[in-house]
């Protein structure tokens, strides 16, 4: 398992829909797929919430568009500290 000994993210498949200033308390894990290929392990966690704390305000929500815009930067933004972190890993080695 040392595969595993220094994970910095896990990333989910939700189980039900979230909008993006929606809050919850915690995430349950409702499912895991793990496949070994050679030495590499991969994943496939699934999740829901345990409870919404915040709805987003229906009254606010953004068209279609901008919300579609607003969720791929944040995104972009996840998969750039994904990239940052993995180069940080390769060059502590």
């Amino acid at each position: 398992m040392l595969a595993f000994a220094e994970p910095e993210y896990l990333i989910c498949t939700l189980d039900d829909w979230l909008d993006v200033e929606d809050e919850v308390d915690r995430y349950i894990m409702t499912g895991l797929e793990a496949v070994a290929i050679g030495e590499a392990v991969l994943l496939h966690p699934r999740c829901t919430w345990k409870k919404l704390t915040r709805r987003m305000d229906p009254n606010k929500k953004e068209d279609g568009f901008k919300q579609l815009e607003s969720e791929w930067k944040q995104r972009h933004n996840l998969f750039n500290k994904i990239k940052k972190a993995s180069e940080r890993k390769r060059t502590r080695r």
